[in-house]
């Protein structure tokens, strides 16, 4: 038997005072509280987990019309900004045009833009001359190659005189 402090055999029991039994009523009413919480929690992701693996019909057909009512706001949308785009375009052009009539045709704006608009095309031909340089020489290449496989089948076949000596 091991040997008991006499500091803890003489120590005083308290009686629980009102104030105790308050502050364990409350932390146990927060425990609670976060135990229903996190319940919640579990069966909300239950539930979605549930719809995904196994949906019932209802809940597809909800789905795919929240998906096209979605994709339908998307679609509007874009047409919505499309026509802004049209509108500021037709403004802008307006606005050239009548800048132009009584600006003359030193008008610095347009022969900028006509630069730049010069300097992409050119951009884009050189973009594409490139591109058609590569397929040729892509296309040189493999026409090489099967130049070179021919040759080879060629030297295999017994009517070549390189190999049998008769034709």
């Amino acid at each position: 038997m091991t040997p008991i402090r006499p500091s803890i055999m003489n120590r005083r029991i308290t009686a629980t005072s009102l104030k105790n039994t308050q502050n364990e009523d409350k932390e146990f009413k927060d425990q609670l509280r976060v135990l229903y919480g996190k319940q919640e929690r579990f069966a909300k992701k239950r539930e979605h987990i549930q719809k995904t693996v196994s949906p019932k019909r209802d809940d597809v057909i909800n789905s795919r019309q929240e998906m096209r009512n979605a994709m339908e706001d998307q679609l509007n949308q874009k047409c919505r900004t499309n026509k802004l785009l049209q509108k500021e375009e037709q403004n802008k052009a307006h606005y050239e045009v009548y800048y132009n009539k009584y600006c003359g045709p030193h008008n610095l704006e347009a022969t900028h833009n006509q630069i730049y608009k010069k300097k992409e095309y050119l951009k884009q031909l050189m973009e594409e001359n490139r591109q058609s340089e590569c397929k040729k020489k892509e296309q040189a290449q493999r026409e090489k190659q099967d130049e070179i496989e021919a040759e080879h089948i060629r030297a295999m076949t017994p009517c070549c005189w390189n190999q049998r000596h008769y034709i």
